[in-house]
């Protein structure tokens, strides 16, 4: 009886959780029941809408659908509802970045709505650790809430973008797990943990790209578009004259010149790591460019 008490508890907390935000992000909530009602959202399988095809059913949403969005801010209330609504700032896919429901095969840059919660959890608390590093960028206020504009700032002078914000989080996430559990003890993994953030941001502010790389699009009749030579990634990435297509020149990398030789390659050390992180995948060409 304690046991399913507490869920009950657990599961009130969800629902009042999303019933007592501000009135925006209750709006755009409001607009996300109505396109479920109406069939207006996205199958991610056809990138259309349900309307377009009556044989199949609109995942339902259920209480199970909201447990992970506990503890989530309000800003972040609000971008859920947004990436499910196809509704994402910048985003030209044809395809949301949340699903209701997991589909058989994930598409690029996509998460199921438990994925989504949790990786924000983690991003958040990377994210202050970070802040505590660099202080002056005041990234986080006394109440530990970011603030985003200050963010972006840091991501620009220190090169961080949304892949290696991720690299980071699957870094650090069995520290970030221990630290979300509570009455978990203090113990020296800190220091290790520590040492993770301090790595990271020296890394991505010394990082630059030396290598050349020449990007084109291939059409569906396989033929290949005009190399620029001034074309860049996200010009070719939202091509829609067909796939981005990309050559890069590994000898030219940071680094290469130090196993350059025939008992070391300089492409070995990519392709071990390529192989050992499966990240990203034949199937992902946008993470690619």
């Amino acid at each position: 009886m304690k046991t399913s008490g507490k869920k009950i508890v657990q599961e009130s907390k969800c629902e009042l959780k999303l019933i007592t935000v501000s009135e925006e992000t209750w709006a755009i909530w409001l607009q996300l029941f109505d396109a479920q009602n109406n069939r207006d959202l996205v199958n991610p399988y056809t990138e259309d809408t349900y309307k377009n095809d009556s044989k199949i059913k609109v995942p339902p949403i259920l209480k199970e659908f909201f447990r992970p969005a506990q503890g989530l801010p309000d800003s972040e209330l609000y971008k859920a509802a947004q990436h499910i609504l196809l509704e994402t700032p910048r985003r030209t896919l044809s395809y949301p970045k949340i699903f209701l429901k997991r589909p058989k095969h994930m598409k690029p840059f996509t998460y199921h709505m438990k994925e989504w919660c949790d990786h924000r959890k983690k991003k958040t608390m990377a994210i202050r650790e970070i802040s505590k590093l660099l202080f002056s960028y005041n990234v986080t206020t006394i109440n530990g809430e970011i603030v985003w504009e200050n963010w972006r700032k840091l991501k620009n002078d220190y090169h961080i973008n949304g892949i290696s914000m991720r690299a980071l989080v699957r870094g650090v996430s069995s520290f970030l797990a221990q630290r979300s559990r509570k009455n978990e003890k203090k113990t020296s993994i800190e220091e290790r943990e520590t040492w993770l953030y301090v790595n990271f941001i020296d890394r991505k502010k010394k990082a630059k790209f030396g290598g050349i790389a020449r990007f084109c699009t291939v059409t569906s009749t396989m033929k290949f578009g005009t190399w620029d030579t001034h074309a860049s990634r996200a010009s070719m990435r939202n091509d829609p004259r067909g796939c981005p297509f990309a050559i890069f020149d590994f000898r030219s990398f940071p680094g290469a010149w130090k196993q350059n030789t025939s008992e070391t390659p300089f492409y070995d050390s990519f392709f071990r790591a390529f192989k050992s992180y499966r990240s990203p995948t034949l199937f992902e060409p946008n993470v690619w460019l």
